[in-house]
């Protein structure tokens, strides 16, 4: 079995095609990205952190389907006019960075609710939430109240999680659009 981050990406591969927009809401350290930016035809790349969105510039170089975007995910509709087939969020902290800037989860639910009204049909939303530390708990615990209420005549909304990890492994969330 893989851990949360490989098993987001295994969920977003079987959605996303070369033709595809897609969406890292959180680039971080640019690791999803690069791995959406080899798939899709465009890839949004958002962080409020400047030295994370260089960090992804930098991971991923050779590639100019990337537009990058120096705001938070909450207003992912400002720059976003397309339909889109898949986003991922690694939320949390950006590692070995400043651990007092972190996701926070009102801007988050508020970045799904927006993605879901431009998500196609089949299109899936992966959440890697980290709920190891204080702040990303509630994250968890807020960002799972929200997703029991997604209609499921529209959406399926999934928790991976691994029980006999110690430590508060992360874990993963996916909601995909069954219908319009």
């Amino acid at each position: 079995m893989e851990n949360s981050l490989k098993m987001s990406h295994n969920v977003i591969e079987e959605c996303v095609n070369s033709g595809s927009v897609v969406i890292d809401a959180t680039c971080g350290a640019g690791n999803d990205t690069l791995f959406l930016a080899k798939l899709a035809k465009r890839v949004y790349a958002f962080d409020i952190q400047v030295d994370a969105i260089n960090k992804t510039k930098e991971k991923c170089a050779n590639f100019n389907n990337i537009t990058y975007i120096n705001d938070s995910h909450e207003n992912v509709l400002m720059y976003v006019n397309d339909m889109v087939d898949a986003a991922i969020f690694n939320l949390g902290y950006l590692p070995k960075s400043n651990h007092a800037i972190f996701t926070k989860s009102a801007a988050t639910i508020k970045a799904i609710e927006d993605i879901l009204s431009i998500l196609n049909k089949g299109g899936r939303i992966s959440i890697v939430a980290y709920p190891g530390f204080k702040e990303g708990k509630e994250e968890k615990e807020a960002l799972e109240e929200y997703l029991k209420t997604l209609d499921q005549k529209t959406y399926n909304a999934s928790k991976y999680e691994f029980l006999n990890q110690i430590n508060d492994p992360p874990i993963l969330y996916v909601i995909e659009r069954i219908s319009l």
